[in-house]
């Protein structure tokens, strides 16, 4: 009998019916909540208004298919997609933001310029991290990259194989408190892909995450 033949079938198997009881639309509301928890728990003063912004991405046609499938793995390179959704940082509020000279910011877009710098940082095995100047890299709003600190990526991996990249971006106060914010959507990744001993989390937000989901909802 071909033992690892079988291990990896039941692998197979196991993973697949996690994919079937554990789906993308939970793992996206649960940061969505911890986020929001987050700010109204600890910091409700912080935000008048403002957006969280999630941007996942697969690695493997698995968590494509997870994910949605609308990737084309049929072309080399893959054609991968991405799938992206804001929320307002209030619930029942607004995305955008009054200044204090009258006008009018939309933080849903300023935080997917964040991501984008997250994004372009990977693509050179950087610290997923936006505005931080002194990891490299000169980014400007005009170019579709914010210089601003609040957003960070998440590599979820399976069997030590990079699997998911989860981007999220936080925009609606300064840049520290932002960021502090964005932080805690590893802790709601972790608590997600704890479920199925396969996956690990990893994240340089780790250092920004100011509190445990226990210390939160205690």
């Amino acid at each position: 009998m071909n033992v690892g033949f079988v291990d990896s079938s039941l692998k197979e198997l196991s993973l697949g019916l996690w994919c079937l009881l554990n789906r993308p639309k939970g793992l996206r509301q649960r940061i969505f909540q911890v986020i929001r928890d987050y700010v109204a728990i600890r910091h409700s003063d912080w935000f008048k208004g403002g957006a969280i912004r999630i941007t996942m991405c697969p690695c493997c046609e698995e968590a494509d298919h997870w994910l949605g499938g609308e990737s084309n793995f049929k072309i080399y390179p893959p054609d991968y997609a991405s799938y992206s959704g804001d929320r307002s940082i209030i619930p029942g509020g607004s995305v955008r933001v009054t200044f204090d000279d009258g006008e009018t910011g939309d933080c849903s877009a300023i935080a997917e310029t964040k991501i984008a710098v997250c994004d372009d940082r990977a693509d050179s095995d950087k610290p997923m991290l936006s505005g931080f100047s002194e990891l490299g890299g000169s980014y400007k709003m005009e170019n579709g990259f914010a210089p601003w600190k609040g957003a960070g990526g998440i590599t979820v991996y399976l069997y030590g194989i990079p699997w998911l990249i989860i981007y999220v971006g936080v925009s609606g106060s300064e840049e520290n408190k932002d960021l502090a914010s964005a932080a805690m959507a590893l802790l709601a990744t972790r608590e997600f892909f704890d479920s199925y001993s396969g996956f690990t989390v990893e994240s340089p937000l780790e250092p920004f995450v100011e509190c445990s989901l226990a210390e939160l909802y205690r």
